[in-house]
C-alpha cells in the first residue's frame, strides 16, 4: 500500500476545498445565492444550450423530391437489368445461331 505524507493529503484536500468553494455558486439557485454571505463568489457560469435543456430541431421532408429520386433510381435499376438480359440473349444467339430463325418480336424478363 502506498504511504501518503501528511502534507500531500493536506494539499489535495485544500485544493478540493477551494474548488468546491468557488464552484458552489453554480449549484445553488438564485434565491439561495442572494441570502449567502458576500465572501462566497456569486457569479454563476452561463450554461450552454445543451446544458440549459437542449434544442429543438424541425425537419421538413419534400415528398416530391423523394418520389422523383425513387423513380429515377428505379429507372436506372431497370435499365441495368434490361441491359444485362439483352447481353444474355445476344450471347445465347452467338452460341446457337440456328435457334433464332427470324427476329424476336416479344421479350419477357423475370426478375
Amino acid at each position: 500500500m502506498q504511504h501518503l505524507t501528511r502534507w500531500r493529503v493536506t494539499l489535495v484536500l485544500g485544493i478540493c476545498f477551494v474548488g468546491f468553494w468557488f464552484g458552489l455558486q453554480n449549484f445553488l439557485p438564485h434565491s439561495v445565492l442572494e441570502k449567502i454571505p458576500s465572501f462566497i463568489p456569486q457569479s454563476q457560469l452561463s450554461l450552454g444550450l445543451d446544458l440549459q435543456g437542449g434544442s429543438s430541431i424541425l425537419l421538413e421532408v419534400d415528398l416530391k423530391d423523394i418520389a422523383r429520386n425513387s423513380l429515377l433510381t428505379l429507372i436506372d435499376e431497370l435499365r441495368r437489368a434490361f441491359r444485362q438480359k439483352r447481353k444474355t440473349v445476344e450471347n445465347f444467339k452467338s452460341i446457337r445461331p440456328n435457334l433464332f430463325c427470324g427476329s424476336v418480336k416479344s421479350f419477357t424478363a423475370d426478375f
